[in-house]
């Protein structure tokens, strides 16, 4: 099972994009968010007990950003 979901991720690019969190409207990384730090945050509007990856971030308003906070950004800058 788990060489089928490697498969499906490895040639869905929407896939990926579920299985990180990501949201389906952000196309590329903002220009703020750096590596990921290892953390894991609950998220708040998952159904079910879902933790998202925490990223560094380089904007000035906060430190850490999950993919799905950093999309809903308002100065969110694609690179």
């Amino acid at each position: 099972m788990l060489g089928l979901l490697w498969q499906l991720c490895q040639q869905s690019e929407a896939y990926r994009r579920l299985w990180d969190g990501l949201p389906p409207h952000a196309h590329g990384p903002c220009r703020f968010l750096g590596p990921d730090t290892g953390q894991r945050r609950e998220c708040d509007t998952c159904q079910g007990r879902v933790r998202l990856k925490v990223f560094h971030c380089q904007h000035p308003a906060h430190t850490t950003t999950t993919l799905t906070e950093c999309a809903r950004c308002p100065d969110r800058e694609e690179v």
